[in-house]
């Protein structure tokens, strides 16, 4: 890797301070983008203490405001989708770190999909943004895998160590080489927020359960029968006072479970 990618001119989006830092050491960060309703006290803190310029928005308009000064994009978590007039205007483009192989789980809950059909690793990706989404260059991976205890939250969180760790590294070798390959269509997963909020566990198999459940625990959980749940257990009855502070169902596929 040589150092020339150091005087790189660099905007950090999204609300991770860890990948805000990530950024900071490895090229000139000048700004930090970030939506309003993502608000992060420990990124706004950073580029206090960096002096980096900070600007929150609302929509893709307020995108526009950036200037063209720029060198690289990188972006994390930031819901807003970047059209070409945006992406035209960074020097080597906008670099996306998305949580999912791709193509395969191209989507913007790749995580909530790997729980719901119950893969034992997850994909970090490092790819190129162009208008289509989650498609462009790869130009870094790397398989983590799931633990049965794991959910959305810690996922995200081992997701970002392991970008700021060595990820990006990877990236600006491929990108500076030359190496990154062309992103197929693959399939594009439908957003998980408000689907499944509410299900009726005889209506599930117990794994799809589980899995939603792990998806959704740090929104707020599931709602079943009128009530919400954050954790899911399968029931062993030769144990079954391990199950006595959840509320039993029994799922399509005869197996019970134990919701809190």
């Amino acid at each position: 890797m040589t150092d020339s990618h150091q005087q790189w001119r660099a905007v950090s989006f999204g609300p991770s301070v860890l990948i805000a830092e990530a950024v900071d050491r490895r090229f000139k960060l000048d700004l930090v983008v970030n939506e309003k309703r993502a608000f992060s006290a420990a990124l706004y803190n950073l580029t206090v203490l960096r002096g980096i310029e900070y600007r929150q928005i609302e929509g893709k308009d307020e995108l526009a405001l950036i200037g063209s000064d720029y060198d690289l994009g990188i972006c994390f978590g930031f819901g807003v989708i970047f059209d070409a007039d945006t992406i035209g205007r960074f020097n080597r483009g906008i670099w996306n770190i998305h949580a999912g192989k791709l193509p395969e789980y191209r989507s913007r809950h790749p995580i909530g999909w790997a729980l719901l059909e119950n893969q034992r690793d997850i994909t970090v990706t490092i790819h190129t943004i162009d208008s289509r989404i989650d498609r462009g260059q790869l130009l870094s991976e790397l398989t983590l895998p799931v633990s049965v205890e794991d959910n959305e939250t810690t996922l995200t969180e081992r997701v970002e160590q392991v970008a700021a760790q060595g990820l990006i590294d990877q990236g600006i070798d491929a990108y500076l080489s030359g190496s990154a390959k062309p992103i197929g269509e693959g399939r594009y997963l439908p957003s998980l927020q408000g689907k499944w909020d509410s299900v009726d566990p005889a209506q599930v198999e117990s794994v799809f359960l589980f899995g939603l459940i792990r998806s959704k625990m740090r929104y707020g959980g599931v709602e079943v029968a009128g009530k919400r749940y954050t954790q899911c257990d399968f029931v062993n009855r030769d144990a079954e006072d391990h199950y006595r502070d959840g509320d039993l169902f029994m799922c399509k596929d005869g197996i019970e479970v134990s919701l809190r």
